[in-house]
């Protein structure tokens, strides 16, 4: 029977489309939902998804083609992950084909390409003149090309007005084939008797061996009333008394019948030629094959015993695991914000959940925001549940990734950590999703599908009825604000567990360094690293630095230059020979005062994370110094190794940039040195100050975890600023109060919703002319609506990169629905807007305005 499909492509395409198929599930229609099928699509081959079967075929006034086949066996995403499918297509305004594709493992979409290769050699010899052309004498060769040099000769006119004359000539021909993989299952084979083990140590161990045909006499004769064992060659005698060998080893803990188990390969590894004789053993029933799906170990590190500790409950710790344990037995949707400081233990509280969860037959997500935080967790989430853990985060490879997902979607593995892809992990009956560090500018991704994790885990939880905990202990001013408002159900954690003081912190003023050769760090800093160093304890130093842009700063009073409209920082075009605001534009020449002091003295700042590693070799040369930055982070092995040389107490400093203040549990770092504090507040974003606050608190955290007090030093230019003087002072509250006050003129989130419009081209004028005529049409339909406002358009704070000159245009409007209605009109109209080599993205709830 014909049936019609929903499928949605994976290729830039607004809706889904209508295919046929024939009916092959026996009447189960449904168990196509979620299965890729390869589909004509012009004169092309794409992957698609199955979204939904039609009741009956729809009326058409086009012929329905019909799927070419389905790529897989079974499903790659259960069905009642659709509907979130659908929100992320039209919320963040992303074709919902493509959505799909990057939300399944890496490497699954498969489209067609054409491969130039050459006709039947008769007409080849009768060729004549040869073809002019540079990848003929290739082709002649070797017989074909590959796919990517014919998209190479094809894109250019004369090579396709070559191809179709030789076609025509019968020389060469296209052929069109699938690129991408299918989906790779690796299979492991075990074997185990089908009757009683009569194993006895005294039959020896090298039966294959002449000299022992006796030893191999002797376990025969255990068979005295089988005498079909008699019948077997002797190769399936020698594989029998390998297979009785090896699973009475392994019999000890097993209940079946005929002992243990053994894989093929130790089989294989006892006695060569064993697997070769298998298929007598198993046809005389003497033995019994098992096949299972091969999984890889990701995790390869031993699991320090500590880590599976059970710690008695902190009253505070207590009231959260009981609260949204409450919820979780209610199984209704709830989001909870877990405002916990730094110590307070939060990690115990989300293995508790955890557990409560899977004893519940529920699965659980823990997502974090970068790879190091995921590897963190790992240790005490297998140690507490070791066979039930899967890891999804992108420094996996493309395979294990897969193997990953399928081991989710079999409901094998329930409980999942990883990075914020781990959030459409494909998990059966989800009961919980933990955000840790909700907070923080990782859960947003910048390219492609631009979603935000945290609140994808906050949409997810509402369409599956499953309970949400947003956890940090610097919340983000957007959560705090949901949390005020109701929308969120606030927990608190104010105490470090076990009573643990919080460090002490001390602002150092860079303004105040004698001239000369300036030292990255004051005399109170270095000389506390020198006697944390002579006391045998580790020290961490941080350095804030945080993007590309080069801003103006004041070197008297280190305020720097800030648009007069929107409070955020001014960037440096040297080309252009400006000061630019890259929110609404405003411009000025660099030669100006510092508005703050009145100084002329404004220069560039900045310095890297090697700079403040080599000083502190040079000032402490008997030190053992590491450095972590996003290139260690990046390599799990090297990161890994870093953690457990800290952990171990190899390290007596450790120098990083933001990866070194979340979430680190090292008990002897008494000692933290923030170098730089005003790196954040330079960057032309209007969360400056409260990423720089988030920034230095969590690093704040590192010291005094142990023991011992902990101490911190904080070097910066500006000591009164309300972002630095909060986190000294360890005041979310007054830092959230500021930040609300700020964003009520001029407007910002959470006062309004925000869309960032990036345009790019290869051709300078082109990519200017697409963004002035997007700001045109986006206005034209602002006087329509009411409650909107443009900003732009102006370059991006990179204003080229990869060849390709980039424009931005910032939307505003205090109504959601609003914005979507533009952004969708925006979007069916961005073609005829659009230069010809230029292209429109579109970034709802921009994180990262650079």
């Amino acid at each position: 029977m014909t049936i019609a499909v929903e499928v949605a492509v994976a290729a830039p395409i607004p809706r889904t489309l209508t295919y046929l198929i024939e009916d092959a599930t026996g009447g189960d229609a449904d168990a196509l939902i979620g299965r890729r099928a390869i589909v004509p699509l012009g004169n092309r081959r794409l992957t698609g998804y199955i979204l939904s079967i039609w009741p009956e075929i729809p009326a058409s006034d086009f012929t329905l083609k019909a799927i070419c086949a389905l790529a897989d066996d079974g499903p790659l995403f259960p069905a009642r992950q659709i509907p979130l499918f659908r929100w992320l297509s039209e919320y963040y305004h992303y074709p919902i084909g493509e959505v799909i594709a990057t939300v399944l493992p890496a490497g699954l979409s498969r489209k067609s390409a054409r491969r130039l290769e050459l006709a039947d050699s008769g007409a080849l010899a009768a060729a004549a003149p040869e073809p002019d052309a540079p990848w003929w004498p290739k082709l002649k060769e070797q017989g074909q090309l590959s796919a990517r040099e014919t998209q190479a000769i094809l894109k250019i006119a004369r090579g396709k007005r070559l191809v179709r004359q030789l076609s025509e000539r019968g020389l060469i021909r296209l052929r069109e084939e699938l690129t991408g993989r299918k989906r790779a299952e690796k299979w492991q084979f075990f074997y185990r008797l089908a009757g009683e083990n009569r194993w006895h140590d005294s039959f020896g161990d090298k039966a294959s061996a002449p000299a022992d045909a006796a030893a191999l006499r002797r376990f025969l004769g255990q068979f005295p009333d089988t005498p079909s064992v008699s019948a077997l060659s002797v190769q399936a005698r020698k594989t029998l008394f390998f297979l009785h060998k090896l699973t009475a080893a392994d019999a000890a803990g097993s209940q079946a019948a005929g002992g243990g188990e053994v894989s093929g390969v130790a089989l294989r590894q006892a006695y060569g030629p064993a697997l070769a004789a298998l298929p007598e053993l198993i046809s005389q029933g003497w033995a019994v094959e098992e096949r299972r799906l091969a999984h890889k170990n990701l995790f390869g590190e031993d699991i320090r015993s500590s880590a599976s500790e059970r710690f008695a409950l902190s009253d505070e710790q207590a009231l959260a695991t009981n609260t949204v344990g409450e919820a979780l037995e209610a199984a209704a949707f709830t989001t909870f914000l877990l405002h916990g400081v730094t110590g307070s233990g939060k990690t115990e509280v989300y293995l508790r959940l955890a557990e409560k969860c899977l004893n519940m037959g529920k699965s659980a997500l823990i997502l974090v925001p970068e790879i190091a935080l995921a590897t963190q967790l790992e240790e005490y989430f297998l140690a507490r549940f070791s066979d039930q853990v899967a890891l999804l985060h992108s420094g996996l490879s493309d395979g294990e990734r897969l193997e990953q997902w399928s081991l989710i979607l079999s409901g094998a593995k329930r409980l999942v950590i990883g990075a914020r892809s781990a959030v459409f992990a494909p998990v059966t009956n989800l009961g919980l999703i933990v955000v840790d560090e909700e907070h923080d500018g990782g859960f947003k991704q910048d390219d492609g599908l631009r979603y935000q994790g945290r609140d994808v885990a906050v949409m997810r939880g509402k369409l599956e009825q499953a309970v949400v905990l947003l956890a940090s202990a610097t919340p983000s001013v957007q959560s705090a604000y949901n949390a005020e408002s109701g929308k969120y159900r606030l927990l608190t954690m104010k105490n470090r567990v076990g009573g643990q003081a919080p460090p002490a912190v001390v602002l150092l003023n860079l303004a105040e360094r004698a001239h000369g050769r300036r030292r990255l760090f004051l005399p109170p800093l270095a000389e506390a690293l020198r006697a944390n160093l002579a006391r045998g304890k580790q020290s961490v130093l941080l350095l804030n630095r945080r993007g590309f842009a080069a801003s103006l700063v004041c070197q008297e009073c280190g305020a720097a230059v800030e648009c007069v409209n929107c409070r955020v920082t001014l960037t440096l075009h040297k080309s252009r020979g400006q000061l630019l605001c890259h929110y609404c534009g405003h411009a000025i020449r660099p030669e100006t005062i510092c508005a703050r002091c009145g100084s002329m003295a404004l220069a560039p700042i900045g310095f890297g994370i090697e700079r403040v590693e080599d000083e502190a070799r040079e000032l402490f040369p008997e030190a053992r110094i590491a450095r972590v930055d996003t290139d260690a982070a990046s390599d799990r092995r090297r990161f890994l190794a870093i953690l457990r040389a800290m952990k171990a107490g190899e390290i007596d400093i450790l120098v990083g940039t933001q990866m070194v203040a979340k979430g680190h549990h090292f008990p002897n770092v008494t000692l933290v040195g923030v170098v730089w504090a005003d790196g954040g507040l330079g960057l032309p974003d209007f969360r400056a100050g409260e990423k720089t606050f988030q920034l230095i608190t969590q690093v704040i955290g590192r010291a005094g975890r142990g023991g011992d007090s902990g101490q911190v030093f904080i070097q910066t230019f500006r000591p009164d600023h309300y972002a630095i003087a909060y986190a000294q002072a360890n005041r979310h509250d007054l830092l959230v109060q500021e930040e609300l006050r700020a964003r009520r003129e001029p407007l910002f989130p959470p006062y309004v919703r925000l869309a960032l419009l990036h345009i790019q081209g290869e051709d300078e004028d082109a990519a200017s002319d697409s963004a002035l005529a997007v700001a045109r049409f986006c206005r034209g339909l602002m006087k329509k609506e009411g409650g909107l406002e443009l900003l732009g358009p102006m370059p991006s704070p990179i204003e080229r990169l990869r060849r390709k000159y980039r424009r931005q245009i910032l939307i505003k409007s205090a109504s959601m629905a609003t914005l979507h209605q533009l952004l969708s009109q925006l979007n069916e109209t961005k073609t005829s807007l659009l230069a010809a080599g230029c292209s429109l993205a579109i970034d709802v709830d921009p994180e990262n305005m650079l």
